[in-house]
């Protein structure tokens, strides 16, 4: 009896922590649906979809600025650690925190995403979690979607980086589980199991050690 109790409340648990993943992904999916339409973002996209000039020109620098202005929100106000525009074929040609460290202009997103990167612009996508360039014990993960111009056209991709931070301290939090239960993300990778966030008793498990799944019958 204790034990299914304790099954009981451990499913619970893990569902309660499910539903406050699936809302923060919802609350940061919004706020980019919602700044895809913005007219400044609209407006310049579709200027830097054509633009063959050097990032040191004139005509850049004027639009940078007013992107800089219009999206600095972002970073304090959401927690993001970066907003990013691409042009449609995923060339990157803005970047809102330049630091010598993250800039990443000129590269392609293709380059940042590797594999998780799908060429369905049309929609919105995550990427897979990854390790942070700057700070190496933190993970973030990308989510992009299309920017259109007025005529319908493809203009440009806007991604967020979304600091995984959050997530993390929400799942790992111990509350309710005893001296050693945990709770565990994993995604399923052919016959095998990878763990998506820092174990318990392994912080730097995360994104990196995996399972064969019979063991986990």
């Amino acid at each position: 009896m204790r034990s299914s109790l304790y099954v009981i409340r451990c499913q619970s648990i893990a569902d309660l922590k499910a539903r406050r993943i699936e809302d923060f992904f919802a609350e940061h999916q919004k706020h980019l649906t919602i700044a895809l339409q913005r007219p400044i973002l609209v407006k310049h996209a579709a200027v830097l979809s054509e633009f063959t000039g050097e990032f040191s020109d004139l005509i850049y620098t004027d639009i940078s600025a007013k992107l800089d202005r219009a999206l600095q929100i972002y970073l304090p106000v959401y927690d993001f650690k970066d907003v990013i525009l691409a042009k449609p074929e995923v060339k990157i040609v803005y970047v809102l925190n330049r630091s010598p460290a993250r800039n990443q202009i000129g590269s392609s997103l293709k380059e940042i995403w590797g594999e998780s990167f799908s060429a369905g612009q049309n929609r919105i996508q995550y990427s897979s979690v990854f390790k942070n360039t700057v700070a190496t014990d933190e993970f973030s993960i990308f989510l992009k979607g299309p920017i259109h111009s007025q005529d319908g056209r493809l203009a440009g991709l806007l991604a967020f980086e979304i600091d995984m931070n959050p997530i993390y301290h929400l799942i790992q939090d111990t509350t309710g589980l005893g001296k050693s239960g945990e709770t565990l993300v994993a995604k399923k990778a052919g016959n095998q199991a990878l763990f998506l966030n820092p174990l318990r008793h392994d912080p730097a498990a995360g994104n990196w050690l995996r399972t064969d799944l019979n063991n986990l019958q």
